[in-house]
């Protein structure tokens, strides 16, 4: 029995170490970081956090009241903690987006 479980912990852990690093060399985004990116694409778009887009909702505020957050009159984002979150990734996007003549999109 423990030469089962010392086996399974082994072929689990291989299992692991592959599905990590057999892709690792597409672009992983955590929840932050895309909304992040998802962001500078918006302001970039718009020129302000605008809620709803065309495919896309740009809103991260988990809480029972959707409207929360949201300036009914332009559709704006006002539940984040500044611009600062977004400053930084829309100057680089905006600076790629003129580097380069075919920027993939993302696939948010």
């Amino acid at each position: 029995m423990k030469t089962f479980t010392s086996l399974l912990s082994v072929a689990l852990f291989l299992l692991l170490l592959f599905s990590l690093f057999k892709n690792i060399s597409y672009q992983l985004l955590w929840n932050d970081e895309s909304m992040t990116a998802v962001g500078a694409e918006v302001v970039l778009e718009y020129g302000y956090p605008k809620v709803h887009g065309e495919k896309n909702v740009f809103y991260d505020l988990l809480h029972t009241n959707p409207t929360l957050g949201v300036n009914e009159k332009d559709d704006a984002f006002a539940g984040s903690s500044g611009w600062d979150n977004i400053t930084t990734p829309l100057l680089a996007t905006s600076w790629l987006k003129k580097q380069t003549t075919s920027m993939p999109k993302p696939a948010y």
